[in-house]
């Protein structure tokens, strides 16, 4: 089965290469310290109706957790226990929310999604708009609505086999 075309994303949890091919998308991964995945959707079973989202990083929430939890510690530390800020530990918990507001920055921009879903309503196909391939995304996700359309409307066509009973 012949390949029609290929998109990939990059975002601060992981990156996606979509290959779309006339009855599947082939969706090959890695998310970020955590797993591989080589998967295939078969496009019969989507809606061509998408839906958009637009969604901020998990990691955006964990830095403002790292930038408010070191900063109460040090001041727990400084006020009830009488620790100087030129002690280590302090220095330790200004880099720590440091390195969470870097990760804030980094990841503050939300990230736009275009869902795909079945035939009973379940989210079985999403694709970001992200990573340097980004300008080719409406492309690809036409490309898919495309095909979608196409087998509904092969499935629609009766069989001419059925008429030869």
């Amino acid at each position: 089965m012949e390949q029609v075309l290929t998109y990939s994303e990059t975002r601060f949890s992981g990156k996606r290469r979509f290959e779309l091919y006339p009855d599947k998308v082939r969706i090959q991964g890695k998310t970020f310290l955590k797993s591989d995945f080589d998967i295939n959707v078969k496009l019969k079973d989507l809606d061509p109706n998408y839906e958009k989202l637009r969604v901020r990083e998990k990691a955006f929430w964990s830095g403002i957790g790292l930038i408010i939890i070191p900063l109460v510690i040090a001041e727990i530390l400084s006020s009830a226990f009488k620790v100087p800020f030129e002690n280590p530990v302090m220095g330790l918990m200004l880099c720590f929310a440091v390195c969470g507001a870097v990760t804030c920055v980094v990841t503050f921009r939300k990230v736009e999604f275009y869902l795909f879903k079945n035939s009973s309503g379940i989210a079985v196909l999403d694709i970001a708009r992200s990573g340097k391939n980004k300008n080719h995304f409406e492309t690809f996700v036409e490309q898919v609505v495309s095909h979608i359309k196409h087998l509904e409307k092969a499935g629609e066509q009766p069989n001419k086999f059925d008429n030869m009973k």
